[in-house]
């Protein structure tokens, strides 16, 4: 049981409890920003990715850089496929292999929302030092990778 008393087990509990908040508030937020930015019903998670990959990814690729099974990255492409944002070729050579590729369109969908997002994270991190910041995206970078080490067998009850 988590005593109340501030202890290292109470902490661990209130940061892990305030970390899943804070993820659903960020992803709610920022889809209504994308939202009001006509792009309701996409993520445009993929498209930041893609930008940082002009030679683009493999659905493979992309799903392990998102942190997200390959048939979510799937549905979450279909609508960016259909407004042409970002396009899916088989790979030379590996014709079960898909590579996603960001197109015109989609370049230009993240130079125009840009700025609405900057402003979000300017707001959001105003007054938290860049030094804080670093060390919150290495605290969070650590947690996300050892959460990606689990395995299904290793979470379920004995």
């Amino acid at each position: 049981m988590i005593a109340a008393g501030g202890g290292p087990e109470e902490v661990r509990v209130k940061f892990a409890m305030r970390m899943g908040m804070t993820v659903r508030l960020w992803k709610a937020t920022t889809d209504q920003l994308a939202k009001a930015a006509g792009y309701e019903g996409c993520s445009l998670i993929p498209l930041y990715h893609l930008a940082m990959t002009p030679a683009g990814l493999t659905q493979v690729e992309l799903s392990r850089r998102m942190n997200i099974s390959e048939s979510s990255v799937v549905r979450i492409l279909r609508p960016l496929l259909d407004r042409q944002l970002v396009s899916r070729t088989r790979m030379i050579g590996d014709g079960r292999a898909r590579l996603i590729k960001l197109e015109a369109r989609g370049a230009d969908a993240i130079e125009a929302f840009e700025p609405r997002a900057a402003a979000l994270r300017a707001r959001l991190l105003d007054g938290i030092s860049e030094g804080d910041i670093e060390l919150a995206t290495s605290i969070l970078t650590i947690v996300t990778e050892r959460l990606s080490e689990f395995g299904e067998a290793e979470l379920s009850p004995d």
